[in-house]
């Protein structure tokens, strides 16, 4: 568990820190997520928490049924609202523009950004979550954290998310 759930430093380190990718103060940004090396112990899962494994990406459509299981609201389900969305982000210090993004209803608060959002239909992976407010939820579109980051999703099951440079085993740590 994070912080805010009570985890403490050092004894609920799951993994380091790998790659990200710096936000853009000047230019579009188009994800703002990362990359950790994770030290999987035996009770460890690569599945979605009440979902399941996720399968191959596929691409975002409006109008599409959307599911995510997030660190606060848990499974809930939405309508995506538009594809190619642009939007300013404030993160306190300052801001960061996001072209080409997902927009969603409303399904997600503070906490569960990292979120993966699926097809309903399909469990197939369309976006990642990273910001949002009441009434919208916004999303990195897969294909882009994935081309970013230099990952693909390689199998169903218990491989999860690897590395296309060799690296043993990965699953995706977002920041938003």
């Amino acid at each position: 568990p994070g912080r805010i759930d009570g985890g403490t430093m050092p004894d609920d380190i799951i993994g380091a820190l790998s790659r990200w990718i710096k936000l853009d103060t000047q230019k579009p940004n188009t994800i703002d997520c990362a990359l950790a090396d994770i030290d999987i112990q035996e009770d460890g899962s690569t599945g979605i928490l009440d979902i399941g494994d996720p399968i191959q990406p596929t691409l975002a459509m409006e109008g599409m049924q959307v599911v995510k299981s997030g660190r606060t609201t848990g499974v809930t389900v939405g309508t995506i609202i538009d594809t190619h969305a642009s939007i300013t982000v404030g993160y306190g210090d300052f801001d960061a523009r996001f072209d080409d993004q997902i927009i969603t209803s409303a399904m997600a608060a503070p906490g569960d950004s990292g979120s993966l959002l699926l097809d309903r239909n399909s469990l197939s992976p369309v976006g990642l979550l990273f910001a949002g407010s009441d009434t919208l939820v916004v999303y990195n579109k897969i294909q882009n954290v994935m081309n970013a980051l230099n990952i693909e999703i390689v199998s169903i099951g218990d491989s999860g998310l690897t590395s296309n440079n060799n690296l043993s085993f990965m699953l995706p740590l977002f920041i938003g």
